[in-house]
């Protein structure tokens, strides 16, 4: 929060449906979960979600037509991931 995270995609080439729902769901608080509607253009969609605080866990499912697609232990904010070896 305050800016929006952008998801998006490419739809199938065999798929028909020009809809494409995303849905956000916070496993610690899953009354605060929402759906928003993405733009398609083309084969290709996108959606702006909801500002969020930062932190997570959170899981995002996108739904077109007939397929479907989760994310899962999606993280909102400045994050940094190290690696060693």
């Amino acid at each position: 929060a305050p800016a929006k995270a952008a998801v998006y995609g490419m739809l199938n080439s065999s798929d028909t449906t020009r809809t494409v729902a995303v849905t956000v769901a916070g496993s610690s608080s899953p009354e605060a979960s929402y759906t928003v509607q993405a733009t398609v253009t083309g084969d290709r969609w996108k959606a702006l979600l909801h500002p969020t605080a930062k932190g997570g866990d959170y899981s995002i499912t996108v739904t077109a037509g007939k397929n479907t697609l989760k994310l899962l232990h999606v993280t909102f904010g400045d994050v940094y991931y190290c690696s060693g070896q």
